[in-house]
């Protein structure tokens, strides 16, 4: 809306700057430039891409993500409004962060349709991570999947969850969990929860918001940076740590114990797995956060392979709004990627100051912005365990 040109010398003296390496680095496959509004929003945006490869780019001896849809807009005759013994058809209103069944599904699949859909088999057409062709989804697995509708104006971009086997999802999900591709190594469920927390995080959230507008497609996913090889490593920062966390705010019902039991590690009865003793749990934030946080590390020896509701973490609000134990291991999610990008506390501060719709939603539910206070003292934490270890 710049129209005087003597407002040039202005507007030149406040220009971002940026080189070709980063805008080759940030879209590889279109070269088009991200839509930032501050040089903190280059700058930062390069630190999160750092040494990580790209979501598309296949890393040897580790997994890969390979997106594609399950479900090609079926014809209504597909389906029935009564649900009663019948698959639904998944649908992107239907997930949310680390949350299958956020909405109540509309559409269930005739029998006969659902048989005849879930046996068809899925290719991938060209995939660039191998160049190559084959069977990509089976829809009798856990599978990863992320909303296509999205806006970067939204309380939260990139909405992602694990779907439980058998479901099937519509074409407004992207769905990840490659079979069948000998050049691709597939997903371990372990990996599959890691990945789900990582795309989950504020910070990829901050990197997605500048780059889409109303529809996140693969090809955003894929060019986006996604660590691997440290987060399966069995590093106790990055491995299991992440994957337990992720564990227990995706398994909160009977659907998904087999799940549990596959991903259950026999340390998750370690209280100091969860809060390692060399950093204190209650030193900061409200007394009944402390308390929150002294029940998770003390209920731990409780943990064990046969899931139970005690398995997951349950405490929402009534617009399934996370709170008490669920925005506890959120929190420490996020800060456990943060530290994985190598972020600094003050670019993570900033990237948490980039989520106006989250703040004023938080100030009106909790009386203040409850995901920055607790994402940094998380943040905080953690760094005095990895100084310690």
């Amino acid at each position: 809306m710049e129209h005087d040109p003597e407002r040039l010398p202005a507007i030149d003296a406040d220009a971002l700057k940026m080189s070709v390496k980063p805008v080759k680095k940030f879209s590889p496959d279109t070269l088009s430039v991200m839509e930032f509004k501050s040089q903190r929003d280059i700058d930062v945006t390069a630190t999160i891409y750092g040494k990580w490869p790209l979501m598309g780019q296949k890393v040897a001896g580790s997994w890969s993500l390979v997106f594609e849809r399950e479900v090609q807009n079926p014809a209504a005759e597909y389906f029935t409004r009564e649900p009663s013994g019948r698959r639904p058809l998944v649908e992107g209103k239907w997930i949310h962060q680390f949350d299958y069944g956020f909405s109540t599904p509309s559409n269930f699949f005739d029998e006969r349709a659902y048989a005849a859909i879930a046996g068809t088999k899925r290719y991938i057409r060209d995939h660039r991570a191998t160049g190559e062709t084959g069977v990509v989804l089976n829809c009798s697995e856990y599978r990863l999947v992320t909303r296509r509708q999205a806006a970067s104006t939204n309380e939260r971009t990139l909405i992602s969850t694990v779907v439980q086997p058998g479901d099937l999802c519509g074409d407004n999900l992207e769905v990840s969990k490659p079979f069948g591709l000998p050049k691709i190594k597939a997903l371990t469920n372990g990996e599959l929860l890691a990945a789900a927390g990582i795309l989950n995080a504020l910070v990829v959230d901050f990197v997605m918001r500048n780059k889409i507008t109303t529809n996140l497609n693969k090809f955003y996913l894929y060019q986006s940076p996604l660590p691997r090889a440290p987060v399966c490593d069995g590093s106790k920062v990055y491995g299991p740590a992440l994957s337990a966390r992720v564990a227990r705010r995706v398994c909160v019902s009977e659907d998904f114990a087999h799940l549990w039991r596959y991903i259950y590690g026999t340390c998750w009865r370690d209280r100091d797995f969860w809060y390692s003793s060399s950093s204190p749990i209650d030193t900061y934030g409200p007394a009944h956060e402390q308390e929150i946080r002294r029940r998770l590390r003390d209920e731990a020896p409780k943990l064990t392979p046969e899931w139970g509701l005690h398995c997951g973490v349950h405490d929402r609000l009534p617009d399934r709004r996370d709170t008490g134990d669920r925005a506890q291991l959120r929190s420490e999610i996020d800060a456990y990627v943060a530290h994985l990008y190598g972020l600094s506390r003050g670019d993570f501060a900033y990237i948490l100051d980039t989520f106006p719709v989250l703040k004023k939603k938080e100030k009106k539910a909790f009386g203040e912005f409850m995901s920055k206070r607790k994402c940094l003292e998380e943040y905080d934490r953690i760094k005095t365990i990895m100084n310690a270890e």
